[in-house]
């Protein structure tokens, strides 16, 4: 949108004292000449724009021109700068981007002390660049009412051909889930981006369906369980990845129990077996007996 580009303009000027008008044009993706047009609406606007040209040339805005800044306290201003930089690092949005030189454009002229000591990082161990990717098609499916195409594999480990009409991008801790209606299912369905491959947006057209809010992430025929299970003291430095510590408590001989309530499905029977010797079910009785009969099945393929 026009509007955004030209505040997110004034708050690059601001921040970065001076800017080319090919360096803007690459940031939005526009060209100079749009540039060209859009710092002519700045000036008409009322906020001075000064041209230089020349080898170190480009747009700044005119000294002495600033912006009030009273309306966010140091803080307030660390933390939502910080949580703005932890979703960068994990989705390449030009609004976020936009976002972000407009916060620091508020404080541009103080002596801010950023607390190092607090770190906000949403992203993925590692290289999250096909994530990101796979953010950005779903992203610009929904903004433009397209299905999109993707080969997805269940927790089962069962392959499928999908086309959706997404509705909703989730961020939960720090896995991405895309929400939508699942033209194979003729249902809604929530799909983590991780066990999607192949992504592409179609042509498709859809008109979006009334979706409640309350059931983005309930797993459909899932019921929870209270699990009670006692783990070896060696596995202590894994079991802060599946549970809080107000969930675990030291045992006099070392051990540590756990009780906690999950949705039952395959994802508990892995975890509980990914922990192999190092974990006892106390209850319930009946996951007690499913992972017994698994045990059983990897034995009888060693034989």
């Amino acid at each position: 949108m026009k509007i955004d580009r030209l505040i997110t303009i004034i708050m690059m000027l601001i921040n970065k004292k001076r800017v080319t008008a090919k360096e803007l044009a690459e940031f939005f993706e526009v060209s100079v000449r749009t540039i060209q047009r859009d710092i002519d609406a700045i000036n008409i606007a009322g906020i001075p724009i000064v041209s230089y040209k020349g080898y170190e040339g480009g747009y700044e805005i005119l000294e002495g021109y600033k912006i009030d800044n009273n309306f966010v306290t140091e803080k307030e201003y660390d933390l939502l700068l910080k949580l703005l930089k932890g979703v960068e690092n994990l989705y390449d949005d030009p609004v976020v981007k936009g976002m972000t030189e407009k916060l620091k454009a508020v404080k541009a002229n103080d002596n801010i002390n950023i607390d190092k000591n607090f770190i906000i990082d949403f992203s993925h161990w590692g290289n999250s660049t096909r994530i990101k990717r796979k953010v950005s098609i779903i992203r610009d499916a929904i903004d433009m009412k397209r299905t999109i195409r993707f080969y997805y594999l269940d927790l089962n480990g069962k392959g499928t051909d999908r086309e959706i009409e997404p509705h909703t991008m989730i961020l939960k801790v720090n896995t991405w889930y895309v929400y939508g209606f699942c033209k194979l299912r003729g249902d809604f369905r929530l799909f983590r981006l991780t066990r999607i491959g192949d992504i592409e947006k179609t042509e498709n057209t859809f008109i979006p369906k009334n979706i409640e809010n309350n059931i983005l992430l309930t797993k459909k025929g899932s019921n929870n369980i209270d699990l009670k299970l006692k783990f070896h003291p060696s596995c202590m430095n894994r079991l802060d990845d599946y549970f809080e510590m107000e969930e675990m408590s030291l045992q006099e001989d070392g051990y540590i129990l756990v009780e906690v309530s999950y949705p039952e499905d395959e994802w508990v029977y892995s975890m509980i077996l990914s922990f192999g010797d190092k974990v006892e079910i106390l209850e319930p009785s009946h996951v007690k007996e499913i992972i017994i009969e698994r045990v059983k099945n990897i034995l009888n393929k060693y034989k």
